[in-house]
């Protein structure tokens, strides 16, 4: 690991996976914004002496790849909205076990009974908030880039899309990731529900 040039200040350091995840669940709250992983890290370049045919091949794959991203972040919502249902209903049978847990011989099954409905209410609640959190997708406005002053116009195009492309990567990634960790937290939630039934009946 090298140290920062003198002047230079060193990257922050990125934060945990839980710590997002948890953080992800208060964009359930209107207006709330969410952190995201920063993954697309390439600086743009610069574009000054690109032909107009280059910028023109740049500008069609840039378009390509948002809207590939916005596609991305609609089939993860799809995804969450199913795991969502099904973490409802997971939740109805754990809490249909309740009687089984109390008249358990000791202790244990209920403190397993206990632990799965909170694990398996993080999952839901991630799922949610894959669903509707505040999402930072960047998408061009027609409207204001009437109003931009900067020539040639088609070279600023080029480099709004090359930004765009870096903030909706870093929110496909983060959704990714929160969707997977809900996944992991209801699978947690019904094995450690199996178990604790077992040794209730057993």
């Amino acid at each position: 690991m090298t140290a920062p040039h003198e002047g230079e200040k060193p990257k922050p350091t990125p934060p945990k996976e839980w710590v997002v995840y948890l953080q992800h669940l208060l964009g359930l709250w209107p207006g709330a914004k969410v952190p995201v992983f920063e993954v697309h890290n390439i600086e743009q370049g610069n574009i000054d002496g690109w032909s107009e045919t280059e910028l023109t091949y740049a500008l069609e794959e840039g378009r390509r790849q948002v809207d590939r991203l916005f596609e991305d972040v609609e089939r993860i919502r799809t995804r969450a909205q199913f795991l969502l249902t099904t973490c409802a209903g997971f939740l109805i049978v754990i809490f249909a076990g309740y009687t089984t847990m109390i008249a358990a011989k000791s202790a244990v099954p209920f403190a397993l009974w206990s632990f799965a409905i909170v694990v398996t209410g993080l999952g839901l609640l991630g799922s949610a908030s894959v669903i509707v959190a505040r999402k930072d997708l960047r998408a061009i406005d027609t409207v204001r880039l009437t109003t931009t002053t900067e020539r040639p116009l088609l070279r600023e195009l080029v480099a709004a899309y090359g930004r765009s492309v870096r903030e909706c990567t870093d929110t496909v990634a983060t959704q990714i990731t929160v969707f997977r960790d809900a996944v992991w937290l209801v699978l947690i939630g019904i094995l450690v529900y199996g178990f604790a039934w077992l040794t209730a009946v057993v």
